[in-house]
């Protein structure tokens, strides 16, 4: 019973686990120091870079703030014109309007469009005016369709010069030798034709006159060297030339029925 007594009356024992754990902190601390200070490969720009302790898990962590970004620079506009760096060009303001050139030449006739030719070149139809031509003489022609060009020389000095065709105008003046063929022998005198008509002035007793538009026949036979007028209700007449030439009939026939034909259409007489 005594032996049992004593040990129960032995004080308690201290645990041996806090102290160890102590100890051991201790000496590591202590060989840590002693490398760090004795090792001479070892930076000691290296201790910043030790990895940090981190904080206990229920430690609050500020939520982190973003940095906010820098403003980039804005966009030149580019549908802007650059500057120009030529100096600007002012025109200078004429002292005083240009006066127009004299019209040289003018020509009108009583059909519009009819073609002008000046020296054989084409330079535009009437009503045609010209500033550019220079002094000299010309030969100026003027033609429109189903009428006889017309032709002028003209001399250009420098006041205006007009020509005025009348392609509308018919003039009528021919003459002609001629012998009328009787049934039996012939007589001697002339055709004279103009717009008021035709007669045949002889002093034998066939003389006439008719007018244009009263000719029932006007004809000729080139071969035969005829040339037939008919009166209307009236005689018939057969004339050659004096001299026997077809050329000079055929030369008046045409003439006579052009002018025949032209007045038949509505164009001016020019009474003789």
């Amino acid at each position: 019973m005594t032996l049992l007594r004593d040990v129960d009356d032995l004080p308690p024992k201290k645990p041996m686990g806090l102290y160890a754990l102590v100890s051991v902190v201790v000496i590591a601390s202590a060989a840590y120091l002693f490398l760090f200070r004795t090792s001479p490969d070892l930076d000691q720009n290296s201790v910043a870079d030790a990895p940090t302790v981190a904080a206990p898990a229920d430690a609050p962590v500020s939520p982190a703030v973003p940095r906010e970004a820098d403003p980039l620079p804005a966009e030149p506009d580019r549908t802007e014109p650059l500057p120009s760096t030529e100096e600007p060009v002012v025109e200078a303001e004429p002292d005083s309007v240009a006066a127009p050139q004299p019209v040289v030449l003018q020509v009108v006739a009583d059909v519009d469009g009819a073609d002008v030719f000046i020296d054989r070149s084409y330079v535009g139809t009437t009503p045609f005016e010209s500033t550019t031509l220079g002094p000299g003489r010309y030969r100026v022609n003027v033609s429109a369709t189903g009428y006889e060009t017309y032709a002028e020389d003209i001399e250009i000095n420098g006041d205006r010069t007009s020509i005025v065709v009348a392609f509308r105008q018919v003039s009528l003046d021919e003459r002609l030798a001629v012998i009328h063929k009787h049934r039996f022998g012939d007589c001697a005198g002339e055709l004279v034709a103009n717009t008021s008509g035709l007669r045949y002035q002889t002093s034998d007793d066939d003389a006439f006159e008719v007018s244009l538009e009263a000719m029932e026949e006007f004809t000729i036979d080139y071969l035969e060297h005829n040339l037939r007028i008919k009166v209307r209700d009236g005689r018939t007449y057969n004339f050659t030339d004096e001299q026997d030439n077809a050329d000079a009939l055929l030369v008046f026939h045409r003439t006579v029925e052009d002018a025949r034909r032209r007045l038949a259409s509505g164009d001016r007489p020019v009474l003789p």
